[in-house]
């Protein structure tokens, strides 16, 4: 059976969207060619030298797809803590990993690669401190606790990202949809004219 325009979002089978994924794929490989710095003649392309943008976007959309896919559930008494376990789980264990192997890499310059460095820091220190860590584990990187970034430095995105995913699912669950979408445009609204 199709769907009808005025069934979509609201079907038992999640609506997915194909040019979003596309676009979310453009948006992250932008970010990753920004943080590269290519060594070639598009290096100082606009495009290029702007990328940091698509982190902005590639947000938006995101927010727009866990919108739609999680909307009704939340309304319908699917929970706040579920809906933080599924999203907690979808993008801790990677952070987790690569966290570890930050820390291994840290060991092993405590025991034996600073003594090859041309420039030798104590080890866990600076960005690397075990005050940092701690805030690395428990996402706490985009909040600013702590002078620059530390350990993963992309992870400041993961961490908003999880706590935006927090604010959404209370937000949802707590705010009837009519004065949730007359704050929204407010909100949206005042950031406009204040740009």
């Amino acid at each position: 059976m199709r769907e009808q325009v005025g069934d979509i979002g609201r079907s038992a089978v999640p609506r997915r969207y194909e040019a979003l994924d596309s676009l979310r794929g453009v948006c992250a490989c932008m970010v990753v060619l920004f943080h590269l710095k290519p060594n070639s003649h598009f290096v100082n392309a606009a495009l290029l030298r702007h990328s940091y943008l698509f982190v902005d976007f590639f947000f938006v959309l995101s927010g727009f797809v866990i919108f739609e896919a999680y909307r009704d559930k939340l309304r319908q008494g699917f929970g706040l803590g579920p809906f933080v376990v599924l999203r907690f789980g979808r993008i801790y264990p990677l952070h987790a990993f690569l966290l570890a192997c930050f820390v291994a890499y840290e060991i092993v310059w405590a025991f034996w690669l600073h003594r090859y460095s041309a420039e030798p820091r104590p080890s866990f220190s600076g960005a690397f401190s075990l005050n940092s860590l701690f805030e690395s584990i428990l996402l706490l990187d985009s909040f600013g606790l702590t002078d620059g970034l530390a350990w993963n430095y992309p992870a400041w995105s993961i961490a908003a990202e999880f706590w935006t995913y927090i604010l959404f699912a209370m937000a949802i669950v707590a705010v009837p949809m009519q004065r949730l979408t007359d704050a929204l445009i407010v909100l949206g609204s005042r950031l406009i004219t204040n740009s």
